[in-house]
């Protein structure tokens, strides 16, 4: 009779010595890394899991957290452009032409349009890139940093973070030039290797 799934968890020491705690996935029949968490949305464990993005279709993790940051900087970037460029075009227009607040509406409807979808989302993306900064700058997941807050509002004080490097800046550094995820990382059961493959 074959051996039962695994279930439950492992505490193994780090080098620094805190205890992590290690999972096992019924989903994906692996023992899931620290820091990774099942994703219901992908139905698959993601290495350093920050969250599912709506936005992209696409978790955020390891692989990806770089460019989810310069995705979300550029993104508020081009709102404060496109805000300084369209009221700048509409003041000159305004100014030149002698026209009324209205008429320049009535003249210019796409640039009102684009003004307006700025003015609606460029604050929050603005303030999600600003919260990514904050994360990384303390080498946290959006998971960590809300589970650090709710134990904080239960009264139990902040358990030691294991995986701050010390400073915030080698903390950003460290989130900003992440190299791929590695691969061996979650172990299940050794896969068979096909032979070659001919075309």
């Amino acid at each position: 009779m074959a051996n039962p799934l695994p279930t439950g968890t492992t505490t193994l020491t780090n080098a620094a010595g805190a205890s992590i705690e290690l999972k096992y996935c019924g989903t994906c029949h692996l023992w899931r890394p620290p820091r990774s968490t099942h994703c219901r949305v992908c139905n698959r464990c993601v290495l350093l899991q920050d969250h599912h993005c709506a936005w992209t279709a696409n978790c955020i993790g390891e692989r990806n957290w770089p460019m989810f940051m310069a995705f979300l900087w550029s993104a508020s970037l081009l709102g404060a452009w496109i805000l300084a460029f369209g009221v700048a075009q509409l003041v000159v227009e305004a100014r030149d032409r002698r026209w009324s607040a209205a008429a320049i509406i009535g003249f210019y409807p796409a640039t009102m349009a684009a003004l307006v979808m700025v003015a609606v989302f460029a604050p929050s993306v603005f303030c999600l890139a600003t919260f990514t900064i904050y994360l990384s700058s303390h080498n946290r997941t959006t998971r960590e940093n809300m589970r650090r807050r709710l134990g904080r509002r239960r009264g139990a004080p902040p358990p030691p973070h294991p995986y701050d490097l010390g400073s915030g800046w080698r903390n950003l550094l460290a989130a900003l030039t992440r190299s791929p995820a590695r691969y061996g990382a979650f172990v299940g059961q050794p896969i068979p290797r096909p032979g070659p493959i001919v075309v």
